[in-house]
C-alpha cells in the first residue's frame, strides 16, 4: 500500500491536505505560465470557427475577429462587423464584446482539476475521473464561449446569426442566467462536473447504508 492509499483512509484530512496544495500549485501555474497560451489556443480557435462558419458566408455579411488584448491578462476582444448595416455616412457598425478567458475558461478548469485531484478515492480511479473533468469542462468552456458569441440576450438588435428555435433557446436563457449570477455560476459548475466525475453508484449506495 502506497503513501496515497494509506492517506485515502482519513478522507477529510486527505481532500483538505490536497486541496491546498493542489490549489497552490495549479493556480500559481495556471496565472504566470499557462494563462497566455491558453488565451492563445483560445483566439486561434475562435478565428478558425468564425472564419469557416462566419466570415466565408458571404450571404450572411458579416465578419467576426478575435483579438487577444495583451495590456490585460486572458482578456480577448470579439470584434464583429456587419456589412449588411451601413450607415448613412458610409461606415459599417462594429460591435466589441470582451471577456476574460482566464476567469471564464481557465480558472473553471483548473478548480474542477483540483477538486478531482484532492478527492478520497485510489489512484486508477483518479486518473479515469481527470479524464471525465477535463472533458466535461471543457465542453462546457466552448459551449459558453459559444453562447458568448452568439449572444442574443444582451444585443438582440445585433445578433451575430439567426438560430434554430432551440438553440437559439438554450442560448438566450444561459446569457440571460449568466447576466445575473457572473462568474459565481463557475464554481457551481466546478464543483458539479467534479461531483459526476468523481462519484460512482456504490458510493451513494453507501450513503444509503
Amino acid at each position: 500500500m502506497n503513501y496515497h492509499d494509506k492517506m485515502i483512509g482519513k478522507p477529510v484530512l486527505f481532500f483538505s491536505v490536497m486541496f491546498v496544495l493542489s490549489s497552490i500549485i495549479l493556480l500559481f501555474v495556471s496565472k504566470t505560465f499557462i494563462a497566455e497560451q491558453y488565451k492563445s489556443i483560445i483566439v486561434r480557435i475562435g478565428n478558425e470557427y468564425f472564419k469557416q462558419n462566419i466570415n466565408k458566408d458571404y450571404i450572411l455579411k458579416r465578419n467576426v475577429e478575435v483579438i487577444p488584448r495583451a495590456e490585460v491578462v486572458g482578456e480577448i476582444m470579439v470584434n464583429t462587423t456587419f456589412y449588411d448595416r451601413k450607415t448613412r455616412e458610409g461606415n459599417y457598425p462594429v460591435k466589441q464584446i470582451s471577456t476574460n478567458i482566464y476567469y471564464e475558461g481557465l480558472l473553471p478548469l483548473m478548480l474542477v482539476l483540483v477538486l478531482v485531484i484532492s478527492s478520497p478515492v485510489e489512484l486508477r480511479r483518479k486518473l479515469l475521473s481527470l479524464l471525465i473533468a477535463f472533458i466535461l469542462i471543457n465542453l462546457y468552456i466552448f459551449f459558453k464561449l459559444y453562447a458568448f458569441a452568439y449572444d442574443n440576450y444582451n444585443y438582440p438588435d445585433y445578433i451575430l446569426k439567426k438560430l434554430p428555435w432551440f438553440t437559439g433557446s438554450i442560448v438566450y436563457y444561459y446569457n440571460d442566467f449568466i447576466s445575473i449570477s457572473g462568474y459565481s455560476f463557475n464554481f457551481v459548475i466546478a464543483f458539479i462536473i467534479a461531483l459526476i466525475s468523481v462519484v460512482r453508484k456504490q458510493d451513494i449506495e453507501r450513503l444509503k447504508v
